[in-house]
Order: structure tokens, then C-alpha cells, then sequence
């Protein structure tokens, strides 16, 4: 938003008597990316991740997708240069038991720790090609799809056949994937699975066009909506209220994983797709604190990226703060809670990368429920420093910074003690 003294009242929330009468689902979801493309080579990821999964858990996690677990070319690589689908670090295969992640018996105490506490696994299954076979077996030349890795050719009925095959095994061994697959595998484990799908494409025609031809349960990550903020990030889009226009999260909301960056896309990679560090807070704020999509954080963000580009935890360290306000159930917006979260909260932005030193303060009034009057409402992040009392009409007058934001909730809400929070994020430290 740019600069103003006051901006109308954006369109009312449902009231939470109107939210009781829909559906509701036991969390708002959050997938964690547990993995970035220089996490430490020393066979001690898995343990780590376990050692995580109670804060991780506690900050609103739901499910973890982990990196890819078979073994592949050597104890460095991350998994994507798959040699054998079937080797969960067991196998002295490729010079090597264990994977860069760990052995299967520290695969299998995560999987054992997430049923525990309750977290669903996303497994990165690499189906479309293998890699750095023992023999060569076809000398043909000439298929560009093979110059890089070996495509799988899925028009082989043996093939097919395997894949669906190797499918149900993963599931059973990890207790927890395009269509015709992902239906065989649900009706082979008697339960609903969580199936994502990466088609990058920066067009959302596109994306919805594809998935017209999966099964409503399918997801693909929402790419436009990750290159409309960073074009935001660094001035190239100007109005924060058009971030979500042409988006998947805009047009199939039940099909869309809506992310920041993930692996490919951090600096260095082939697909580095630079956000103004300056702008990351309100980026996950936009997408952590709306209903639609299903979020998916990256551990770099988390715990910071390694390597030969270095960063530290975004947000100025309080993503973990962030993730853990979604729990509570200029651009603004409010969610004024139901009958089972009746707290609500207010959402602040500003962005305005031209601003001034002399340029006023934003400030937004919204409508956070009359239920909410006389109250005294807070910014859990601590970046705007004063109350906002509730008006009788449920009216709040909210404030942050220029080029800042703030997420206010009732100072009394169930859990308001919890913030700041003191979120573990030196991850290698969790174990020697």
C-alpha cells in the first residue's frame, strides 16, 4: 500500500457464528521443505530432523517433505540424480550404506517421531528419471529429454507397472503420489494422501489446464504466485492489493501450495529467484495468515542456508513467530476467529520502496468483530509498539511502521504468553 492517514474499511469476515456452519479443518496446514541444497553431507540430517520435530510441531508444522531418501550417486549428492529407488540408505551400494541424509534406521525413528506427534511425510519421489547406472543398456543417441539424466519411458506397460508397485512399498515403509498412480496408491493404503506436483510454469492458465486433468485432490506449488512477489519485492509490481491476481491460490485455492522459495529457487541455483530480504515478512505474512492455499516454508528461511551463499533465519529471526500466530484462528486484513478460535487477528502491511523518511505512518481501520469490543489488541512480532483499543463497533485502528508490518491480536488471546517465542534455529547444533 502507499503512504495514507487512513484507508476505508476493507469487506467484513464472516461472523463467527456464520464460520460455524462451514466445514472445518483440525489445522491450518503448514508443509516445512526440511531440507536446503547445502544442508551438511555427514549422515546426520535424519537425526537432526528428529531432534527438531517438537518445535517444529509446536510452531504449527503438519507436514515435513523430506529430501530425497534412496540412494543416488554418492554420500554428497541430495538425491535428485536417483540411482536406486528401492535403497533407503540400507545397501552398500555406490561406495556408500548411508545416503548424504543418514542410515534407514534414522529414516525410521523420524517416521516413528512424526506419527507420534502427529505430522504427515512428504515423500520427494524422483519419477521421472535415474541416474549413473552399472552398465549401459541402450547406446541409442539423439532423445533430448536424456541428455542430462535417463528419462523413465512411461509408455512401457512394464514400467507402469514397477512404478505403481514401488509406489504402495515407499508408502507402506514411510506410513504415509500423475493420476492413476496417485488413485492406486490411496486405494492400496485405504487413506487420503497428500499428492503435490511441480510444474513450473509462471502462467496460472496453464497450471489450472493441467490439473483439469488430475483428480480434484492433486496440488501443484503456485509459481505466479512466487514470481508476483519478488516482481513486488524489488519494486517491479507496484500494489500489494493485486498480489494474489492470476495466481493458482486466486483461481483453484484447494490445488495451490503457495511458497516463497524452496530448493530450486535459492541463490546459486539455476532457478535463484532473488526476494528482497527487506520484504520477506511480509511475503510470509501474506501467505501464513490467509485461509487459502496450503503454505509450505523452507528450511533456509528457518534455519538459514549454508554453502557458498550464506544467509542467516529470514524475518529478522520471527518466522517462527509467524508460523506459530497462524495457529490463533497498506493492505490489511483481519480473520475474526470461530466458535473454536475466537480470538482473531489483524494483519498490517506497508511496502512502499520510494518512501520517505517525513512520510506518515500507515494506518488501517478494520473490522474485527464486535464480539472483540473494549479490548486491547498487541503486535505479537513487537514491531509496532502500541495498543489498539477495539471500538464498541468493533472497529480497530491499526498501525505499523513504512515499509514494516505488525500482526495484532487480543492481548488476552489463548497462547498470547507464547510470543516472543525462543525457537531453536541452529539446526547443525542439534546434533554433533
Amino acid at each position: 500500500m502507499y503512504p495514507s492517514t487512513y484507508l476505508p474499511t476493507p469487506p467484513k469476515s464472516p461472523q463467527p457464528e456464520e464460520q460455524s456452519k462451514k466445514p472445518a479443518s483440525s489445522k491450518n496446514p503448514i508443509i516445512f521443505q526440511a531440507f536446503e541444497w547445502h544442508s551438511a553431507a555427514d549422515h546426520k540430517h535424519w537425526q537432526r530432523l528428529e531432534k527438531a520435530l517438537p518445535s517444529l510441531a509446536a510452531v504449527g508444522i503438519t507436514h515435513l517433505w523430506l529430501p530425497p531418501g534412496s540412494k543416488a550417486r554418492d554420500t554428497q549428492s541430495n538425491g535428485y540424480d536417483i540411482y536406486d529407488a528401492y535403497d533407503l540408505c540400507e545397501f552398500d551400494q555406490k561406495g556408500t550404506i548411508p545416503t548424504k541424509w543418514g542410515t534407514k534406521t534414522d529414516l525410521m525413528s523420524l517416521v516413528t517421531a512424526c506419527r507420534e506427534q502427529g505430522v504427515g511425510l512428504i515423500w520427494d519421489a524422483i519419477l521421472n528419471h535415474r541416474a549413473f547406472a552399472d552398465a549401459t543398456e541402450d547406446v541409442e543417441v539423439g532423445n533430448a529429454d536424456y541428455l542430462m539424466l535417463e528419462n523413465i519411458d512411461y509408455t512401457n506397460p512394464e514400467v507402469v507397472a514397477e512404478t505403481l508397485s514401488w509406489g504402495k512399498w515407499i508408502t507402506q515403509q514411510l506410513g504415509s503420489f500423475a493420476d492413476r498412480w496417485c488413485a492406486e496408491l490411496r486405494k492400496a493404503n485405504g487413506r487420503e494422501l497428500l499428492c503435490v506436483g511441480e510444474f513450473w510454469n509462471g502462467d496460472a492458465n496453464v497450471l489450472t489446464e493441467w490439473l483439469g486433468n488430475m483428480s480434484p485432490g492433486f496440488k501443484l506449488y503456485d509459481v505466479p504466485l512466487m514470481y508476483r512477489l519478488a516482481r513486488l519485492s524489488w519494486g517491479e509490481d507496484r500494489d500489494l492489493r493485486r498480489v494474489f491476481e492470476d495466481t493458482l491460490v486466486q483461481r483453484r485455492p484447494e490445488s495451490a501450495v503457495t511458497f516463497i522459495r524452496i530448493h530450486d529457487t535459492q541463490k546459486g541455483q539455476d532457478m535463484d529467484t532473488p526476494i528482497c530480504e527487506d520484504f520477506m515478512p511480509h511475503a510470509y505474512s501474506l501467505l501464513l495468515h490467509r485461509r487459502d492455499g496450503t503454505l509450505c516454508v523452507f528450511f533456509g528461511d528457518l534455519y538459514g542456508i549454508a554453502g557458498p551463499c550464506p544467509k542467516p533465519p529470514t524475518c529478522s529471526g520471527k518466522l517462527a513467530d509467524l508460523m506459530l500466530a497462524r495457529q490463533f484462528d497498506c493492505i490489511g486484513w483481519v480473520r475474526q476467529g470461530d466458535v473454536d478460535h475466537p480470538d482473531g487477528w489483524a494483519i498490517i502491511l506497508s511496502w512502499t520502496p520510494e518512501s520517505g523518511p517525513n512520510d506518515d505512518p500507515p494506518l488501517l481501520c478494520m473490522d474485527v468483530g464486535r464480539q472483540h469490543a473494549g479490548k486491547m489488541w498487541t503486535d505479537i512480532l513487537e514491531f509496532e509498539k502500541n495498543a489498539v483499543e477495539i471500538t464498541g463497533d468493533g472497529i480497530g485502528r491499526f498501525v505499523c511502521l513504512l515499509d514494516s508490518m505488525a500482526c495484532f491480536v487480543n492481548e488476552a488471546a489463548a497462547g498470547r504468553e507464547s510470543f516472543p517465542g525462543n525457537f531453536q534455529s541452529a539446526f547443525q547444533e542439534l546434533v554433533e
